[in-house]
């Protein structure tokens, strides 16, 4: 947690360690816009893992975790709640979105014990599926639409994506029992 997750609660996607030293070479958001910068996918999968680690073990410092998380996401996310690809990508708002990320959180979210109980948390996942099942459902493949998988390499741009899709379904899952 303490590498991993930036003072305001944005995340990095990979560290590389000196084994023999224990000391941090380099920090790295691989995906992203640039190494500083917020890749939203691995934001959503922090997110994620977080509120199953506290889930199962019920650590203080867990929840903490991911709400912080959390807050930074919900508060840099435009108004239907589905995040850019990168919330520091220079072109916002003329680019990408990932809706694989939203579904990823939302999914990460929803059955956090006291996080999704409290109404404005609740209304708060239920705008992100709304927004999700309203403007980003595909018509032809897949299931979800317009996620990003490797925008600085032009890869899986604008394209559905199976953990999109795997979460997304995760989550209504969710809702439904």
């Amino acid at each position: 947690m303490q590498h991993f997750i930036r003072v305001k609660g944005s995340t990095y996607h990979l560290i590389y360690f000196d084994l023999r030293t224990r000391r941090i070479n380099k920090r790295y958001t691989l995906q992203g816009f640039n190494d500083e910068s917020c890749w939203l996918r691995g934001q959503a999968w922090t997110i994620y893992e977080f509120a199953i680690a506290y889930t199962r073990t019920k650590r203080e410092e867990f929840l903490r975790a991911t709400e912080k998380l959390t807050g930074y996401y919900m508060t840099n996310c435009p108004s239907d709640s589905v995040p850019y690809w990168d919330f520091n990508d220079s072109e916002i708002p003329n680019t990408v979105k990932d809706s694989s990320a939203a579904a990823i959180t939302t999914s990460g979210l929803f059955d956090l014990p006291g996080f999704s109980d409290k109404r404005k948390n609740r209304d708060a996942l239920l705008n992100i599926l709304n927004s999700l099942c309203e403007d980003y459902l595909e018509e032809s493949y897949g299931v979800l639409k317009n996620g990003c998988f490797n925008k600085p390499e032009a890869r899986g741009v604008d394209e559905s994506l199976i953990w999109g899709d795997y979460y997304f379904i995760d989550l209504l899952t969710k809702v439904v029992h």
